[in-house]
């Protein structure tokens, strides 16, 4: 059994989520969850639908060397100690979620993280890698819709901006384009233009739905596009590209992907030389928890569904 920790606030729904997809994974033994300012209070205190499946407390900290792998969900806050296993102990293993918009990230720029989105970076994980900072939820949905375009270069190489329309809860535009351009240009060197992220952010009860719009320059057919998602994505588990003729909902409210790992992408024509992506997600799950137990499934050579086959829906 894989040994797991969590570090870090206890207040959010990634904290409460994690807790729960920890406790349900097959291949984990959850240890314990280190907060100073709540040690010794019960987790269910928190998550209260885990009554009865767990005694465990919060504790000031966590014997690291008793653990296989931690996940930081405070980018700001990495244990040095962990960093310091990190650099010391090739068995161990750190996933640290994105920084909170505003807020700098303490791994942001050391080569031993794999950055975290496994559509573009599954063969990193498998082979070798054991640090991931997760990408920001925004970042997923445009770089897992423009990824198979990409890769097949087929984005255009003008230096107009690539627009982002996105609906959903709140998030950090700036970090989001940076992430965006940094993937798409590794990717397809001749992809110059900014990245452009922008729209309102849902109300709360809107959290679980997520959907990046963008329409882009192509005139490339629909059969050609189309091959570049199967060639991309016929191995992976969580990527879809829709059937023509199939729309995804316009907003964050009707959150069509609520508690599931997927993300699905539409790809339509709306008028000659243009096509438009759309992508779908759960911000707390794709873009969060679950993202982060597909990078650790990858990182310990587990089937990349292990614990998170879901059915979608509160």
């Amino acid at each position: 059994m894989i040994k797991a920790g969590i570090h870090g606030t206890t207040d959010t729904p990634n904290a409460r989520d994690l807790v729960r997809l920890l406790l349900i994974h097959p291949d984990i033994q959850f240890m314990g969850f280190a907060n100073e300012e709540h040690a010794g209070r019960p987790l269910w205190e928190d998550v209260f639908d885990i009554y009865g499946s767990t005694e465990l407390r919060y504790a000031r900290s966590l014997d690291l060397s008793s653990l296989d792998v931690l996940f930081c969900l405070d980018a700001h806050r990495v244990p040095d100690e962990a960093i310091a296993r990190l650099n010391t102990d090739p068995e161990f293993r750190l996933i640290v979620f994105p920084p909170a918009p505003g807020m700098p990230s303490a791994v942001e720029g050391n080569e031993k993280f794999v950055y975290g989105i496994p559509e573009l970076n599954r063969k990193a994980m498998v082979r070798g890698a054991r640090a991931v900072r997760l990408a920001t939820a925004p970042a997923m949905a445009l770089l897992d819709a423009a990824f198979p375009i990409a890769r097949a270069l087929m984005l255009p190489s003008s230096s107009d901006p690539l627009e982002v329309h996105v609906e959903g809860p709140a998030y950090d535009p700036a970090r989001a384009a940076r992430e965006s351009e940094i993937c798409l240009r590794a990717v397809q060197s001749s992809f110059g233009a900014p990245v452009h992220f922008q729209g309102p952010s849902a109300p709360a009860h809107s959290l679980r739905g997520m959907t990046g719009d963008m329409e882009i320059p192509c005139n490339i057919d629909d059969e050609t596009l189309r091959n570049a998602y199967s060639e991309a994505y016929s191995d992976h588990n969580f990527a879809f590209l829709l059937p023509p003729g199939t729309e995804l909902p316009t907003g964050a409210e009707d959150a069509p992907l609520a508690g599931c790992n997927k993300c699905f992408i539409s790809l339509t024509h709306p008028e000659h030389g243009r096509i438009r992506l759309r992508a779908a997600i759960d911000p707390r799950m794709k873009g969060a928890v679950g993202n982060a137990i597909h990078c650790m499934n990858l990182l310990f050579g587990l089937h990349e569904r292990t614990g998170l086959d879901l059915k979608p829906g509160e």
